[in-house]
């Protein structure tokens, strides 16, 4: 009988020292994961230094409403990126820096332009590295109509042909801009005579408002009359505010002088 209770405390302490041996299995809770996520560097963000070209070019730091008719974008980054366009946050054109950062011009999807007010930023993702932070935002607003009459007024009494358009157009006084214009009277006829510096003076109420003045007097015999935005070249035409102009002459017909 001794033997076997010798026996049996000698299997209990053997037992308990295995178990001692294997440790403690910590709770599912306490494993850490088994991937930690990596983050990836972004491209050094992008700058933006130019919208449109020629008579479509927007000003960056103007505080009036701009327009375009192509606001394509030039701007500068680092250098072997990739550049995307965005309008409205939706991807509209895609482009590459050059070796020294430089961003050519890169053009937008014109199809999916509405006419109105736009958001326009660019962003940069160089190789290995994520894409960049957004580029200051520019607003603009998109046209691509042509410059159009909305109504024309003679007066006998002041002799003067007061022209309304439907949107502002160019109207410099003088300078390089000047052929570009509505105040260069050779942008003009009237009931079928060009106009020029001596047959008519020039003058403007807004950008969407010219008045005309010929040197003849504009007769009152209730003869319904017309005037016509004379097209001579892309040099010597009537532009709007967003780099649109007509090419072809446009006839406003019908106007009676009281």
């Amino acid at each position: 009988m001794k033997k076997l209770i010798i026996v049996l405390m000698v299997v209990a302490v053997a037992s308990f020292l295995f178990v001692g041996c294997l440790g403690v299995t910590p709770p599912v809770d306490d494993v850490d994961d088994v991937d930690d996520v990596v983050d990836v560097a972004k491209t050094d963000t992008p700058f933006i230094t130019g919208i449109g070209s020629g008579r479509a070019t927007i000003s960056l730091s103007s505080t009036t409403t701009q327009y375009t008719s192509n606001p394509a974008v030039v701007g500068v980054g680092v250098a072997g990126a990739i550049i995307k366009v965005y309008i409205n946050d939706v991807q509209t054109g895609v482009g590459s820096s050059g070796n020294g950062g430089a961003i050519e011009s890169i053009g937008v999807t014109l199809a999916e332009l509405t006419e109105g007010v736009n958001e326009l930023y660019i962003t940069a993702t160089q190789p290995g590295l994520a894409e960049s932070d957004p580029s200051t935002k520019y607003t603009f607003t998109y046209d691509e109509t042509d410059p159009v009459i909305a109504s024309v007024v003679a007066d006998s009494t002041a002799n003067t042909i007061t022209v309304t358009f439907d949107g502002p157009v160019e109207t410099a006084t003088s300078g390089a801009s000047f052929p570009y214009g509505a105040m260069d009277p050779s942008n003009w006829s009237y009931n079928g005579t060009a106009l020029d510096s001596d047959t008519a003076t020039m003058s403007k109420t807004s950008s969407t408002v010219v008045v005309i003045t010929p040197t003849t007097q504009v007769a009152s015999f209730g003869t319904a009359y017309y005037i016509t935005l004379v097209y001579t070249s892309a040099d010597q035409a009537v532009y709007d505010l967003a780099g649109n102009y007509n090419t072809i002459d446009v006839t406003y017909a019908g106007i009676t002088v009281p």
